[in-house]
């Protein structure tokens, strides 16, 4: 799972999109969530970039990604 931000300076929108297609061209599953507001570590309180707002709102995709994954793997 990849949550990318459009206001992220460190890893650019090329740089993402070559990340996308090497998963891609290597059989990967990717889940991609572009939010173009964005900053790099916005999810991260560690992170100059992180942004309380969009933090909580991306937390129940990330739990919904963990629990599918989790319940595939236990299949």
């Amino acid at each position: 799972m990849v949550l990318y931000g459009g206001h992220d300076n460190t890893s650019t929108f090329d740089v993402q999109q070559r990340v996308m297609d090497s998963f891609f061209a290597n059989g990967q599953e990717l889940e991609w969530h572009f939010f173009g507001f964005g900053n790099h570590g916005f999810a991260s309180t560690e992170s100059g970039g992180y942004q309380p707002h969009l933090a909580e709102l991306v937390w129940p995709l990330v739990v919904d990604f963990l629990s599918r994954k989790l319940n595939e793997a236990k299949q």
